[in-house]
C-alpha cells in the first residue's frame, strides 16, 4: 500500500510492533470521495487500516492502541456503535478526538499500534 504523495510510509514497525500511519477513507481505487457518507467513510478507513495490518503480519486482533479523529465530537455517536460492530471481540486501548480541518475533508482519520501476530492468530 503506498503513503501517495506524502514523505512517510503507510507502516513502521519496530521489533514487535507496527505503528500505522493516518489512514483516510479513500475509495476502493485509492481515490478521495470525501462526500461519501459517513458509515461508508468508516468501512473504508477500517478497511484500508487492516490492509496496512496484514501487510505487515498483523491483524485487528493484535491492535494494541487506535487513534481516532473526527471533523466533528458530534459523529462520535453514529461511529462507536460502528466501530464495535467492525471490531467485534478486539477491544484495544482507543482515543477519539474532534479535529476539524481533516485532509481532503474528510469526516474521519484513523492511526494505529498493534503488535506482529503469531503464527495461525
Amino acid at each position: 500500500m503506498s503513503s501517495g504523495k506524502g514523505h512517510y510510509s503507510p507502516a513502521t514497525r519496530f521489533g514487535d510492533l507496527i505503528f500505522v500511519s493516518g489512514q483516510l477513507p479513500l475509495s476502493e481505487e485509492g481515490g478521495h470521495d470525501p462526500a461519501a457518507p459517513f458509515e461508508r467513510q468508516v468501512e473504508r478507513v477500517f478497511r484500508r487500516l487492516f490492509a496496512v495490518l496484514e501487510a505487515n503480519g498483523s491483524n485487528k486482533d493484535s491492535l494494541l492502541k487506535v487513534n481516532v479523529y473526527l471533523d466533528t465530537i458530534a459523529l462520535w455517536e453514529e461511529f462507536n456503535p460502528q466501530y464495535a460492530g467492525i471490531m467485534g471481540e478486539a477491544r484495544p486501548a482507543r482515543t477519539v478526538v474532534a479535529a476539524p480541518g481533516l485532509h481532503f475533508g474528510y469526516l474521519l482519520e484513523v492511526d494505529a499500534i498493534a503488535h506482529v501476530a503469531k503464527a495461525g492468530a
